[in-house]
């Protein structure tokens, strides 16, 4: 149902957080592949890739540009953008579900999970949330759910309840992803 796209700029030892995270929908039958977008070749990346069976489009360019890439070779019409360090929990696999199905095939809409407050975060995230409803800032969400047609201009968000998790170190998490 969904493919999965995580742009990387190379060896975050972060990634495999996010990895992890989509073992069970990949088992559920919810994640059908999962590719990684890198900015450059890198051995690490390779090392992750192959163990955890992901394909890994590599090559030079913008985020978006590799999004673009990865989402072009993608099994599933849906994907799901995910950036490195950032985990979906709670009852995220079900909610996603309902959310693809219930898409018109002719104008589907776009979605994001909501920011879970880490200890000592509350306001980013509240900020990240408030960003994502009010300037309907899809592209710069740490996730996003899109049909590949709509990935070059997503539109509004929708805000799914599902929680999405910052599993990035402390130190990485006032870098931009």
């Amino acid at each position: 149902m969904l493919s999965v796209v995580i742009p990387t700029t190379g060896g975050q030892p972060f990634l495999v957080e996010t990895l992890s995270a989509l073992v069970p929908a990949a088992a559920e039958g919810l994640v059908r592949d999962v590719a990684l977008a890198a900015a450059a070749p890198n051995e690490a990346l390779r090392s992750i890739a192959d163990a955890a069976g992901c394909v890994l489009r590599e090559g030079p360019g913008e985020r978006a540009a590799r999004v673009a890439e990865a989402a072009a070779l993608a099994r599933s019409d849906w994907l799901l953008v995910l950036e490195p360090g950032f985990a979906p929990g709670g009852d995220w696999m079900a909610e996603t579900a309902e959310f693809v199905v219930g898409q018109a095939a002719s104008r589907p809409r776009c979605a994001v999970f909501t920011m879970a407050a880490a200890r000592g975060r509350t306001l980013s995230a509240a900020f990240a949330n408030w960003r994502a409803d009010l300037l309907g800032d899809a592209l710069a969400a740490p996730s996003l759910v899109v049909h590949r047609r709509a990935l070059a201009r997503p539109g509004r968000p929708v805000r799914l309840a599902a929680p999405l998790y910052d599993r990035r170190p402390r130190s990485a998490r006032n870098q931009a992803f």
